[in-house]
């Protein structure tokens, strides 16, 4: 049985903890193929917090809360690969970064990080 850890989205905190009655660990290159995991009670987890899936002491999968299926228990949590966190637009609203020759794309991304994952 696997071990299913709910983690905060923006300060990684353990939110709760279940273990898996059923699961279907899917990865693809692409990163585009969802991975269900079934739990008995309804997580503390809410849409884009992280969730990491242990098989004894080895980390079988890595993801993000895309969905949890609503109704009676047991309930199916419906995950993105961990890699799906920077699949995001990112707005270009540091236009002087473009513009100064000085600090180049290099500063443009910098700032692009630090505003916008940290």
């Amino acid at each position: 049985m696997l071990e299913v850890w709910y983690l905060d989205k923006k300060t990684c905190a353990i939110k709760g903890f279940a273990e898996a009655n059923k699961y279907d660990l899917g990865r693809d290159i692409e990163f585009s193929e969802k991975s269900k995991v079934v739990v008995p009670n309804r997580p503390e987890l809410q849409n884009d917090d992280y969730v990491v899936v242990r098989d004894g002491e080895k980390i079988a999968f890595q993801g993000i809360c895309d969905s949890i299926s609503v109704g009676k228990a047991p309930y199916t949590l419906t995950l993105k690969q961990m890699e799906c966190m920077f699949d995001r637009t990112v707005f270009v609203d540091h236009e002087e970064y473009l513009k100064d020759s000085s600090k180049g794309i290099e500063g443009f991304i910098a700032n692009a990080i630090r505003t916008n994952f940290l």
